[in-house]
């Protein structure tokens, strides 16, 4: 399929993410400890001490290995102000030239400033073919799932060869150690000559290597052969309907609730995103993936027998599909709440909003998102069979504590952890007749410091109690389905798919998902890797949990939950804005309706059961046989539109 792509230097650059500042005191501590060692280094050049300028360079060495990691926000920082890999190596040598100005000859002074100048320039040309080789394999468009005809690429550059901050620093070491010497011996300008000529000589090493391997590339050509041969391949795929996520990779939860519904459907799907990360890092799935970050790539690729897309989040990144006349715009979100993020009035841009039950339209119509009544279509959760309850050796009553995380600001009680969650785990441990499972949004603690301590307060409190990290076990990560995955998108997509079996992969993962819970007997900690949030389901009495889709979801198991009130409401005003408050308990500051919580789990009568069955026809809409049978349905309507 032949098409004109807009040219990549029409669309606007994208910037480099800034990375999370992380600790503000710690990064602080460290800027200070750079500084320290750099105006050391210098007053010991200057002084002049060949043993102090030694021992400073070792010291500006260990500081930059120990916080210029890659990705952080300190080397990001210093890149930004012109004090990236090379300007600090400039800095380095300036103090070398000066050692060599105050202790020896103008020889001396003239081949250590050349060498100098010599070491900036190789750490320029590596980093210049450091970026060269990043650009070759970053094509604007790269898919999983198919055989993309590739000829064997070099693999991604080894770590020594990408990492400027410390290995830099090395070498600079390694030249006020070797002037130092030099300076000791009887013929000076020979060994500082041949000292400066072995390390000029190893700095050009890197460079060569890498401009090699963008030689190799630039052969290939994977920026213009790979979107070729992918557009060939959704012509010939024909795809009818396109599940799209527009988010980054932290967000891919988002389209892999949906992975398993969107398999069994009868249509042709093409999954589509917008970040090449995502297709490392996407679980398994037998449909084939494809990412296209560039916004001008997208809008003119050609689909032409497309007659669907379905939105699992709202971001500015849909309009670049959402402004393709002729298909039809389905938003399916990503989980059904009370979350005022469900009623967002960017609804409005789709043709058709479905929801899961009646809850899902009059939420729009309350917070005064005016939208037809036809644009709402309710087909249940398909994700829902039914949810049974694993039998177990520990006979304790399990509490499953899922809060949510604090969300964009628009609702200041998003997660109960902050206000609540370090009480809500002390006081079930200190029982002694419960057992805990904490399972925490995956973005728990991204915007919010007092969330990320009680976070960590809850996580102390667990592992005091017993539980591990599910890293401590050794268990591993769930198991990846064959083919699916390389720690490179390029090394990836380069490789052709091996058959696999999408069976087996279940059968494997439910293994690991059985392996794990043996490995944790006790309380649990179900951070990642941990098993999927239905699989908790089935071995949870009960559950606490804020207003999410999380307790919505719960409710498919017909087992008591609460809701934590963080909002100095009362209980009754606080259920009378939330549907699924109101089928379940509430659990305000004082915790007053913990007791009845697990009693009501461990057997006793549950007052909350009518309310639940009421909730749980509203939020989830008729229970059906076939649960993705209503889903189904609806997209045959639009496809055969």
């Amino acid at each position: 399929m032949a098409m004109t792509q807009a040219p990549e230097a029409s669309a606007p650059r994208r910037r480099i993410p800034v990375p999370a500042v992380g600790s503000r005191g710690r990064f602080v501590k460290g800027q200070l400890f750079i500084a320290a060692a750099y105006v050391a280094l210098f007053l010991c050049a200057a002084i002049p001490s060949w043993q102090g300028t030694v021992a400073a360079a070792a010291a500006v060495t260990a500081v930059e290995f120990a916080i210029l990691r890659p990705g952080t926000f300190a080397a990001w920082a210093l890149e930004e102000i012109g004090l990236g890999p090379v300007g600090r190596g400039l800095l380095r040598g300036a103090a070398l030239v000066m050692l060599a100005g105050r202790s020896a000859s103008s020889n001396i002074t003239v081949i250590t400033a050349a060498a100098v100048t010599l070491l900036a320039a190789g750490r320029a040309l590596h980093l210049a073919a450091m970026r060269v080789v990043g650009h070759l394999r970053k094509p604007p468009m790269a898919a999983r799932g198919w055989d993309l005809e590739l000829p064997p690429l070099p693999k991604a550059p080894a770590r020594w060869l990408t990492y400027l901050h410390g290995t830099t620093a090395i070498v600079d070491w390694l030249g006020a150690s070797s002037l130092s010497l030099a300076l000791a011996v009887d013929r000076p300008f020979v060994s500082t000559a041949a000292g400066w000529t072995v390390l000029v000589t190893l700095t050009g090493v890197g460079p060569a290597v890498l401009s090699w391997q963008a030689w190799r590339l630039w052969k290939v050509n994977p920026r213009r052969r790979l979107p070729d041969t992918i557009e060939r391949l959704i012509g010939q795929l024909q795809p009818e309907v396109v599940a799209y996520l527009g988010n980054g990779a932290e967000w891919r939860y988002q389209l892999e609730m949906w992975l398993r519904t969107l398999e069994a459907m009868p249509q042709r799907v093409l999954l589509l995103v917008r970040e090449h990360e995502v297709l490392r890092l996407l679980a398994p799935t037998s449909l084939p993936v494809v990412s296209i970050p560039n916004g001008s790539t997208l809008m003119t690729l050609e689909l032409p027998g497309l007659r669907a897309a379905l939105y699992v989040g709202n971001t500015a990144n849909n309009l670049h599909l959402l402004r393709r006349p002729g298909v039809r715009s389905v938003f399916i979100g990503h989980g059904d709440s009370d979350k005022s993020a469900s009623a967002n009035p960017f609804a409005r841009a789709y043709h058709e909003i479905w929801v899961a039950g009646p809850a899902g339209r009059d939420r729009y119509a309350a917070a005064g998102v005016e939208l037809p009544a036809s644009a709402f279509v309710e087909v249940g959760r398909p994700q829902l069979g039914e949810i049974g309850r694993r039998p177990e050796p520990d006979q304790r009553v399990t509490v499953l504590y899922a809060p949510t995380w604090e969300g964009w600001g628009e609702d200041g009680f998003h997660s109960s952890l902050a206000q609540a969650g370090p009480q809500i785990v002390h006081a079930l441990l200190a029982r002694g007749d419960v057992r805990v499972m904490y399972r925490p949004h995956p973005r728990t603690g991204h915007r919010d410091r007092a969330t990320r301590q009680a976070h960590l307060e809850v996580l102390r409190l667990l592992q005091e109690a017993g539980a591990q990290l599910p890293a401590e076990t050794g268990l591993g990560p769930p198991p990846e389905a064959p083919g699916q995955f390389a720690a490179d998108v390029l090394d990836r997509v380069a490789e052709p798919p091996q058959a696999w079996s999408l069976a087996e992969h279940e059968a494997a993962l439910s293994a690991w998902t059985d392996a794990f819970w043996a490995a944790h007997p006790g309380h649990r900690i179900l951070t990642p890797p941990a098993p999927e949030l239905h699989a908790c389901f089935e071995l949870a009495d009960a559950l606490i949990a804020d207003i999410s889709s999380v307790p919505n979801d719960f409710l498919a198991t017909n087992r008591p939950y609460a809701i934590v009130n963080c909002t100095g409401e009362p209980a009754g005003q606080f259920q009378q804005r939330s549907a699924t408050a109101r089928g379940g308990f509430v659990l305000d500051p004082d915790l007053g309706e913990l007791d009845e919580l697990v009693r009501a789990a461990g057997g006793a009568p549950d007052p909350t059961a009518v309310a639940r069955k009421e909730a749980r026809d509203y939020l989830l809409g008729p229970r059906t046989a076939d649960p993705a049978a209503r889903f189904r349905a609806e997209l045959e309507r639009i496809c055969r539109a």
